[in-house]
């Protein structure tokens, strides 16, 4: 089961420090891999989220998969 949490802070530098400590962490949930289920990242940051954890392992369920030839973007 998996749990979405929201943390609010009063201001961008607080923030920022909490997303620098949260980088180093992925580190450490690299060597479980996992899948990103569902974000509210933008497409880049989704795509950066599963590289910290599947490293540039392209195989992952959950990396980026080409297009079919007849696939058109919606």
């Amino acid at each position: 089961m998996s749990d979405l949490i929201v943390i609010g802070y009063p201001d961008e530098t607080t923030a920022y420090n909490v997303w620098d400590e949260l980088v180093k962490f992925l580190e450490a949930l690299k060597p479980y891999g996992g899948a990103v289920l569902q974000t509210s990242l933008s497409h880049d940051a989704e795509q950066e989220l599963m590289k910290a954890l599947h490293g540039e392992d392209r195989s992952a369920p959950t990396w980026e998969q080409p297009r079919s030839a007849g696939a058109t973007a919606s």
